[in-house]
């Protein structure tokens, strides 16, 4: 059982694939449970860039921040966060928001591309019911960087997420992505990752890696 495209179209389901590889190669660093699986859904909205985990280890990136990420290991920042939220059972703690349990409903029952958006994020593109402390977050900043160091064997790239992020939010502040709402300041989390690197010997340089060509929508 994997993870996939919210629809049926073959080229976006490739993506979803794409996706889920990345996403599993990520969580065997990450020492999830064994009956802990993530599983990664694409959802064919440009408009929305963003991307969130809730309820039954679901993850879910819009095609809006896939077309922002400017290399495979942002992208794999992204998804380690993601990941490590529900490696840290945090969507849990936010069960009481009915959005939440609406959204895992909608991914099960496969609700697709704009009604899935106007279901749950509403026309600012934020999902305002679905948030995590900023404790939480830097457990998941702090987990994510350790995937990506082990999987790529530096942390080049991942700062550039919060570089990205912070550049939207400041142009379109209504429409920050999960990824940013809340959150500790960009700045901060970008020195976060450089003190995790040095701690742990991490190098702060390395070749990034481009996205596959599958991971780039046809527009």
């Amino acid at each position: 059982d994997f993870g996939g495209q919210v629809g049926t179209d073959p080229a976006q389901a490739a993506i979803g694939r794409e996706l889920q590889t990345l996403a599993d190669a990520l969580a065997v660093h990450m020492r999830l449970p064994p009956e802990m699986r993530v599983r990664v859904h694409y959802v064919d909205d440009a408009e929305t860039v963003n991307a969130f985990a809730t309820l039954g280890g679901h993850v879910l990136i819009f095609r809006g921040l896939l077309e922002q990420m400017p290399s495979e290991n942002a992208l794999a920042m992204v998804l380690a966060h993601e990941i490590a939220h529900v490696q840290h059972r945090h969507p849990i703690v936010s069960m009481g928001r009915g959005v939440v349990v609406g959204l895992a409903l909608a991914v099960i029952a496969g609700v697709s591309g704009g009604d899935l958006t106007d279901t749950l994020l509403g026309s600012t593109g934020t999902l305002t019911a679905l948030s995590f402390s900023r404790s939480q977050e830097r457990v998941a900043d702090s987990s994510a960087v350790a995937a990506v160091a082990a999987h790529y064997g530096h942390v080049a790239g991942a700062a550039a997420v919060f570089e990205l992020f912070a550049r939207l939010e400041a142009d379109q502040p209504l429409q920050a992505p999960e990824f940013m709402a809340s959150h500790p300041h960009s700045g901060s989390r970008r020195d976060s990752i450089a003190g995790l690197a040095r701690a742990h010997g991490w190098p702060l340089t390395g070749e990034l890696t481009p996205l596959p060509e599958t991971l780039r929508p046809a527009r």
